[in-house]
């Protein structure tokens, strides 16, 4: 081989090793916002599910409320005034 052709070799070397290095660097930091984005929403799927129990809990209250006899005897008197 002649010394422009060893030149260009080792251009195209230099040049696929920077071209891997950066596709190998990407992949990982993609990688790393996938967990980051993953353990966000796993914190947010366990708030919203906490915030479904309260929910059902002040749900209940307010049914155990309105089918009390005393309150729809209340009810009737406030409908009658």
């Amino acid at each position: 081989m002649d010394g422009t052709m060893m030149v260009v070799l080792i251009v195209l070397i230099v040049f696929a090793f920077i071209t891997f290095n950066n596709i190998a660097s990407r992949k990982h930091k993609m990688e790393e916002m996938r967990l980051t984005s993953q353990a966000a929403n796993d914190d947010e799927l366990t708030q919203l599910r906490a915030q479904v129990v309260r929910m059902e809990e002040r749900i209940r209250t307010l049914e155990t409320i309105v089918t009390d006899e005393g309150y729809q005897v209340g009810q009737a008197i406030e409908n009658l005034k």
